[in-house]
């Protein structure tokens, strides 16, 4: 063989051989691709699912995503954004009830205190055009006030200098007292007013529990008075600080009321197809049994309470029996 003849077998040769190597890491690559996708599908059949949540929290109150808007939830990122805008629409509806209430708290204040600017403005205009008798009138002062002051001042304008100065004392104590005597009842006031609060907050979030709730319901429908459990604990809680010289809590006068009258074995009524089951069974399985005899000696207010008259009743006989 010639030498171009071996040249030729030669390039055949590596060119077979680079096709082969390249065919062998195209496997190798191949293989490697499906060993990663292997294993990525492992991890994610063994992964947990994901689970949305779809409840959140505004003010301490819990609400939830609208049904509607629940399956563009697919991921963790989309439930935060989600609840960060539900977040913010229902803290701005907060805020809109909050701005209402303090508007028309400004209202209000502003049509009590509007009446009295004028009143006001209309005093110091007599002032300024000395026009005295009107100012008078204003005040209501009589001619006998007017005429006992103007003594005094006259007093006081032909005192010396001693008697002008122990004169200028009294009134001054007098103006302190006057002062300290509104100051005071300012205080009496704004305290009131603060104990008031406290106490409907008290008294709504004590009935608003859950236990207390489906009694006052009970209570209510048994009635046939919306608000007849609430009257009953009010009626109840002035009973018991009259008899323990305190002031009793709201909590403390729900539990005393739920445990004296027995309010917590309170069921509701039977319906009618109850009843006429009830009574149909009662009249075929009827057994003999031994009459019941009520104690003479038990205290009354074991018995149940139906209806307000009961209540009455019974608050009444515990009353007159100094319990």
């Amino acid at each position: 063989m010639d030498q171009e003849t071996l040249a030729q077998a030669s390039t055949s040769n590596e060119t077979i051989a680079a096709q082969e190597a390249a065919s062998s890491a195209q496997e190798a690559q191949a293989s490697s691709a499906a060993e990663a996708q292997s294993a990525q599908s492992q991890q994610a059949v063994d992964a947990p699912a994901w689970t949305p949540d779809y409840k959140f929290k505004v003010m301490d109150e819990e609400k939830e995503v609208d049904e509607w808007l629940r399956p563009a939830i697919t991921d963790q990122e989309k439930q935060a954004k989600i609840k960060e805008l539900y977040e913010k629409a229902c803290g701005l509806d907060h805020v809109k009830a909050k701005r209402e209430q303090l508007e028309k708290e400004y209202n209000d204040y502003k049509g009590q205190t509007a009446p009295v600017l004028d009143n006001l403005k209309q005093v110091g205009s007599y002032l300024k055009n000395k026009d005295l008798g009107s100012f008078f009138n204003t005040f209501k002062l009589t001619d006998e006030d007017i005429l006992q002051y103007s003594i005094k001042r006259l007093e006081y304008l032909e005192a010396d200098p001693a008697k002008r100065q122990l004169m200028e004392a009294q009134e001054q104590e007098k103006t302190r007292l006057s002062q300290t005597a509104l100051e005071n009842e300012q205080l009496r006031e704004w305290k009131k007013q603060q104990e008031t609060n406290a106490f409907v907050n008290e008294f709504q979030a004590t009935l608003s529990k859950p236990d207390y709730s489906s009694i006052s319901q009970q209570f209510d429908a048994r009635a046939g008075t919306q608000g007849a459990f609430r009257n009953a604990v009010i009626m109840h809680g002035q009973t018991l600080s009259r008899q323990e010289g305190r002031t009793v809590p709201v909590e403390e006068v729900v539990q005393n009321l739920v445990k004296t009258y027995g309010l917590s074995q309170m069921a509701s009524p039977p319906s009618t197809e109850q009843q006429a089951a009830t009574g149909s069974s009662d009249s075929s399985q009827r057994k003999e049994t031994l009459p019941k005899i009520k104690s003479t000696g038990s205290s009354p207010v074991q018995s149940k309470v139906k209806s307000i008259a009961d209540l009455k009743k019974l608050q009444q006989q515990v009353y007159d029996t100094g319990r």
